[in-house]
């Protein structure tokens, strides 16, 4: 009762500044010179939360045509140019 509880301010969420297509160039730039990226690289590079750079590099997996595989499992997952 004697509490006066107030929001802190600090923003957890992070939205990149990059649109999504902004996004994928740049992963393509950097697999052209790197050959492979990880989960830790990409969100650096994106500036976007480590979930959300999760799911969106597994749509570009999930998507044949946008060139991206996944190699590894699990904490050793890198993401490659696709061989065509």
């Amino acid at each position: 009762r004697n509490c006066d509880l107030k929001r802190g301010g600090i923003k957890l969420l992070q939205k990149s500044p990059y649109s999504s297509e902004q996004r994928f160039q740049m992963l393509k730039d950097y697999l052209g010179e790197n050959k492979t990226i990880d989960i830790l690289t990409y969100t650096n590079m994106v500036k976007m939360s480590r979930s959300s750079a999760y799911r969106e590099l597994e749509k570009f997996v999930a998507d044949p045509s946008s060139g991206i595989s996944v190699k590894g499992r699990m904490h050793s997952k890198v993401y490659v140019l696709a061989k065509e």
